[in-house]
């Protein structure tokens, strides 16, 4: 009896590995594996390519929600940290290689049918709630950046009719 209350009082000073064991005994839908971690309701594994595998049908993720000062008061932030700016409405990432934070680009898409887009399109623009011009299936606009088509070296066998693609060759 007396080895098990010194295995448990040193689990106890051992913080991390009692968070582990606590967590998979009050939320069973965590699993833990060698290769990473998996948040679901179904009780899968992790996906062997990930580090960290959420996965719901009915639920989202939820990024750290920071103002701009909270954000820069971060003490080394982690190069690729995502947070949610809550000043600009927008994700930020950190470059640690230029020291900076980045902002996440946004674009509206929209798919729109009926009365504004007879027969239906796809709107890509900076601009939000801009529906695809009646003519275009796609509509693409920023006026600041372009469309980078697919890039590929050599040549497709048997194309369908009206591929596009950059030949890097």
């Amino acid at each position: 009896m007396l080895q098990i209350m010194k295995y448990f009082k040193k689990l106890l000073y051992n913080k991390s590995i009692f968070i582990i064991i606590l967590c998979g005994l009050i939320y069973p839908e965590f699993i833990f594996s060698q290769d990473g971690a998996a948040i679901n309701n179904t009780g899968s594994g992790v996906d062997p390519s990930a580090m960290l595998d959420v996965n719901s049908v009915s639920h989202g993720i939820l990024f750290p929600r920071l103002t701009s000062a909270q954000r820069n008061a971060l003490p080394l932030p982690a190069n690729g940290l995502l947070i949610y700016n809550k000043d600009d409405n927008k994700f930020n990432y950190y470059n640690s290689s230029a020291d900076e934070w980045y902002e996440i680009e946004t674009a509206f898409v929209s798919f729109t049918t009926g009365a504004l887009s007879p027969g239906g399109g796809i709107s890509i623009n900076a601009t939000p709630n801009i529906p695809p011009d009646n003519s275009a299936i796609l509509d693409i606009d920023d006026p600041s950046r372009g469309v980078l088509i697919p890039r590929k070296e050599g040549f497709i066998s048997s194309p369908v009719q009206g591929l596009i693609f950059y030949n890097t060759s």
